[in-house]
């Protein structure tokens, strides 16, 4: 209900279960890969070392 409460707020609209699935269905394997390569490049990623 948070969710959807912010998308009101923000876009003064509420998607469908319908709309949801259809932006799921039609994203692509290159940019699921991109997204994937963006968020664990390793220059952007931090380590923690316990000694």
């Amino acid at each position: 209900m948070l969710s959807l409460g912010k998308s009101l707020l923000v876009f003064n609209k509420i998607d469908t279960i319908e709309d949801i699935c259809k932006k799921i269905d039609n994203i692509t394997a290159s940019e699921l890969l991109e997204t994937a390569n963006d968020i664990f490049e390793p220059s952007k990623l931090s380590t923690l070392i316990y000694k």
